[in-house]
């Protein structure tokens, strides 16, 4: 019975570290203007995935039990939604409704994603901070721009995060995580619009 007893908390450990976080994430984009802006309406069309790791680890460190977790982010189309909320406040394209009203169609293929949160529990500062993280993922995508159902541009794109930075609460590590990713997602989307204009700029 004893050893039952003892072994209830290791097994809740155990149990917690491998268990998987579901995070919703809306992209907040940037107000962003183009040397030029075209006529053609684009619509941002589907975006598979080539395989199913588009998830990240957090890691709890400096506590009683050093605690791993992943977390998923839902819904899946993240990286989708986050082209459209981008190209919706920029000057570059009047966004379509659907395929058969755009000029242009916009595809891609999320190749790789992974990042990793690295939270280090740190003595209480006397400004109050209670965690430290550190931050590192990568994205992969291959995009396509087709016109008239002919591709006409395919774009390979990535993008790299290395971060570090404090917060005061574990409990809103959402926030924190939600600021990371999208510092890792714009420098991709905007190189990726910036390579589609040059392309639109020299035909």
């Amino acid at each position: 019975m004893k050893t039952l007893k003892n072994l209830i908390p290791i097994l809740v450990t155990i149990f917690a570290s491998c268990g998987a976080i579901k995070l919703t994430y809306d992209y907040k984009s940037r107000s962003l203007t183009w040397p030029r802006s075209y006529n053609l309406r684009i619509y941002v069309g589907e975006f598979k995935e080539t395989s199913d790791s588009v998830f990240g680890e957090m890691e709890l460190i400096g506590t009683e039990h050093n605690l791993k977790n992943v977390f998923v982010i839902e819904p899946r189309d993240f990286l989708r939604r986050a082209f459209i909320k981008e190209i919706q406040n920029s000057n570059l394209f009047p966004l379509a409704r659907n395929e058969e009203e755009a000029d242009i169609v916009l595809q891609g293929t999320l190749d790789k994603f992974y990042v990793n949160f690295k939270i280090h529990k740190i003595p209480q500062q006397p400004n109050g901070l209670e965690y430290k993280f550190n931050t590192e993922g990568w994205i992969k995508a291959t995009m396509y721009v087709y016109q008239k159902g002919q591709l006409i541009y395919k774009i390979n794109a990535k993008s790299e995060i290395k971060d570090k930075g404090e917060m005061f609460l574990f409990g809103h590590w959402e926030d924190m995580v939600r600021d990371e990713l999208d510092r890792m997602l714009q420098p991709m989307i905007f190189a990726v619009m910036d390579s589609i204009e040059t392309f639109l700029s020299r035909r």
